[in-house]
């Protein structure tokens, strides 16, 4: 990275210029700014940022408050206003740099421990909260999460796309969960949420809040539900937590044709990761026991893809094995989506899934496909995305290249 950074500026790259605003950041960001956010984070001893810091100063960077503040300069802070410290990312900037001398100053000269700022140039002004402690509780740094909650910092404030800082605490932080993280937390008001306990994978909670033991913190119109029953199946499924799901089910009394079982059947799928084996078998035996409630055939609104469809994209180690689930349940091989045009066979030809077209071609997959759009066919599909084993396969259940 340094090496990269000193040949761009032996080669004419302008260390002061300013990136212009994005979804992220509202303020105009140099390349300084930036190193302090992205260096400063990594593990203790790592010298990178300081090195970093150190070239671009030389070549002429000017110090700004965030750099300022994850490299624990006071002396430049000291003399900046108030207001130019304000909502800009500063109080974060010097947890992530883990100068608590520096949080502690800032704190003191009454900087908001909350540190709200305004997200990009949305228009609707998104804001976001919490950010310093969320830092705090994802670096595991105690004594700063301490110092920021003892000045007011809110333990259930909304960081934006990231939960609360009391949420993340309870679902572990640097190194897993930390009690002492936690018991500050609680401390200091901090409380799980039912769209969170099952993220969590925390069965007790989420059965005591099923039974009302236990304030659910309700949040009206979210998108995993209204009732606690439908936010823990969401958060449930979602942490493919099958103990969790089987709980939420018992008191949930959709039809099997609910649209609303389509969102909630996809959520134990993997994401852009490959699971490992514990992760698999979470995802199969949560994905089982919704799938018994629901009909295997519903689709995406808009879009129209299956289930099956959808297991097929994703894969990541369990597609056969969630496909099977669904073909045994009575999925349909025959259903085409509305932008592909395509069966499951050819999303898998497409994808390049061999496992999942020899599954579905042993399960009585139409090969040929002829009712299909010539370039939707599963040969076409092969053959444009150059799938030399799948068209073997193909070529064996009887589609020979014309």
């Amino acid at each position: 990275m340094l090496h990269v950074a000193k040949w761009l500026l032996d080669h004419g790259a302008d260390v002061s210029k300013r990136a212009r605003p994005n979804f992220w950041w509202r303020e105009e960001r140099t390349p300084l700014d930036f190193a302090a956010w992205e260096c400063a984070e990594e593990p203790p001893g790592n010298t990178t940022f300081e090195a970093m810091a150190a070239l671009l100063l030389a070549r002429g960077a000017v110090l700004t408050p965030v750099a300022a503040a994850a490299l624990g300069r006071w002396d430049h802070l000291a003399s900046c206003p108030l207001e130019s410290l304000q909502g800009k990312g500063v109080l974060q900037a010097a947890v992530r740099g883990n100068r608590p001398d520096v949080v502690d100053r800032l704190l003191a000269l009454g900087l908001d421990p909350d540190e709200r700022v305004q997200i990009g140039q949305r228009e609707d002004q998104t804001f976001s909260a919490g950010g310093p402690l969320m830092e705090a509780v994802t670096t595991g740094r105690t004594a700063i999460a301490r110092a920021l909650l003892e000045h007011g910092a809110d333990p259930n404030a909304p960081v934006f796309t990231a939960g609360t800082p009391a949420v993340r605490a309870s679902n572990g932080g640097a190194a897993g969960s930390d009690p002492e993280m936690i018991a500050l937390m609680v401390k200091h008001g901090g409380w799980v949420d039912a769209a969170s306990a099952g993220y969590m994978r925390d069965v007790d909670t989420a059965r005591r809040m099923l039974t009302g033991e236990l304030d659910p913190h309700l949040e009206s119109g979210s998108f995993s539900g209204e009732t606690i029953e439908e936010q823990i199946l969401w958060s449930g499924a979602s942490g493919r937590s099958p103990e969790i799901v089987q709980m939420a089910l018992e008191r949930i009394d959709w039809t099997p044709d609910d649209p609303r079982w389509f969102p909630m059947l996809w959520r134990p799928l993997p994401g852009h990761e490959d699971l490992d084996e514990a992760e698999q078998a979470d995802s199969r035996e949560t994905f089982r026991v919704i799938l018994a409630r629901c009909d295997p055939n519903l689709r995406m609104a808009n879009s129209g893809q299956t289930m099956l469809h959808e297991v097929i994209a994703r894969d990541h180690n369990v597609g056969v094995a969630l496909a099977t689930l669904l073909l045994d349940a009575g999925a349909r091989m025959d259903i085409r989506d509305e932008l592909l045009k395509s069966t499951p066979l050819g999303w898998a030809c497409r994808w390049g899934r061999v496992e999942l077209v020899a599954l579905l071609l042993e399960r009585g997959a139409d090969p040929l496909e002829s009712d299909a759009e010539r370039w939707a066919t599963p040969r076409a599909w092969a053959e444009k995305m150059d799938r030399p084993q799948i068209l073997a396969l193909l070529d064996s259940a009887g589609t020979p290249g014309q």
